[in-house]
């Protein structure tokens, strides 16, 4: 994936030349003054409008067929959030540490900047569960190779070919399976994943394999833990701010509820992508303030992505190289079911067809999967980071 502005050239996913080491050495030209800085604080906000802006494009672009678009929900797109929200985060933190400590420490915008540094806690479970999502992923497509090369080879299709692709298919169904069980959570869920675990038609007699290691892996967060439930609890009391907000935190109330808004997209992106424990419905998020100029682009990639999930619903992931090869693979295993040997040659000829086009789909999952993993993992890290910033400056004295 080709490294961004706000990317170093070093390394795909590293941060590069800091904003706030510019802009650092004007605090001291800051001292006494109580309000916020406005061309500093409009620059934040365009720079928010500009990214998101570029993200809705992006995606419609694509349904356009326009070469230079990603398609929604796919790997490079979700990345493109992932940038998106580096580059926010960067600027915002830049934005508060410009602030006098005498001023961030007045009850109005204590309480916010706290608020936003809960989220930010909230958001580290989300990136671990993302993760764990991420790794099922390698692991489906590992068993999808194995079918693809199993078939997909110049020799003839025998037996051992067919056995070897049908247990490889069936390890991925039953995979697949109990990850949209925990996905959904509860008893109804699981007989959902029960009826669809595998990739063969309704009503296979074929039998189950036994569970794999893929299927048995736990997810980092407690099994109690669920994605529906933290992304609700990071919305919570986000609200647009007034003219009274504005004026008692000396104009810092909109680019901290800009960020926070910024955040909790960025997660919800992530886990309708990816596998991710109790993910629930999609569309408990918080209706952006019109009163911005990103709310319409960031409205916009909220409305296109849930109404995919309308579409899809009862899948692990909305992640588009993930749905090719769960369609190729399905396909595949219908023709596998329905083999017998020996094949006739024109038979034999679709199913390797059908083979190699399922290698294709994982060769495109596999080339992705590895950056977006260390960029998810950037993410975290840049949370983790920036929170303990943030709460260091906040707890200087005053007058240094």
């Amino acid at each position: 994936m080709p490294a961004t502005d706000c990317q170093g050239s070093s390394a795909p996913f590293s941060i590069g030349r800091s904003i706030l080491s510019i802009k650092r050495n004007q605090i001291a030209a800051m001292e006494g003054n109580h309000d916020h800085d406005q061309e500093e604080l409009e620059h934040f906000q365009r720079q928010v409008t500009d990214r998101f802006l570029d993200l809705a494009a992006s995606s419609t672009d694509s349904s356009q067929g326009s070469s230079g678009g990603h398609e929604l929900l796919s790997l490079a797109w979700v990345s493109k959030v992932l940038d998106a929200f580096l580059c926010c985060e960067e600027e915002f933190k830049a934005v508060v540490l410009l602030t006098p400590r005498a001023h961030l420490s007045k009850p109005a915008l204590d309480r916010l900047l706290s608020d936003f540094l809960e989220r930010a806690v909230k958001a580290l479970d989300v990136c671990n569960a993302v993760c764990d999502g991420a790794e099922m992923v390698h692991q489906w497509q590992r068993r999808a190779c194995i079918a693809s090369r199993a078939l997909g080879g110049g020799g003839p299709i025998g037996e051992a070919q067919l056995r070897r692709a049908k247990k490889a298919l069936a390890d991925l169904g039953v995979a697949v399976a109990m990850a949209m069980a925990m996905e959904g959570g509860g008893a109804a869920a699981t007989a959902g994943a029960q009826r669809n675990r595998s990739f063969g038609r309704a009503g296979s007699s074929a039998p189950s394999p036994p569970t794999t290691h893929a299927s048995q892996r736990s997810w980092s967060v407690p099994k109690s833990w669920s994605a529906a439930r933290q992304l609700q609890a990071m919305g919570a009391n986000l609200t647009a701010p007034r003219a009274a907000d504005a004026a008692a935190t000396g104009g810092l109330a909109a680019p901290i509820y800009t960020i926070s808004t910024v955040l909790i997209v960025t997660t919800w992106t992530m886990v309708a992508a990816f596998p991710c424990q109790d993910r629930g419905p999609q569309g408990h998020l918080p209706t952006p303030s019109r009163q911005f100029s990103w709310a319409l682009p960031i409205t916009g990639i909220q409305d296109q992505v849930a109404e995919e999930w309308r579409k899809h619903k009862g899948v692990a992931g909305l992640l588009l190289e993930l749905g090719v090869v769960e369609k190729c693979g399905k396909r595949l295993t219908e023709m596998v079911e329905a083999a017998r040997v020996p094949l006739a040659e024109e038979r034999e000829e679709e199913i390797r067809a059908e083979a190699e086009e399922l290698g294709r789909a994982c060769n495109k999952l596999d080339e992705g999967l590895g950056p977006f993993q260390r960029q998810v993992r950037e993410v975290f890290h840049r949370v983790v980071r920036s929170r303990a910033e943030l709460l260091e400056y906040l707890s200087r004295p005053s007058e240094q």
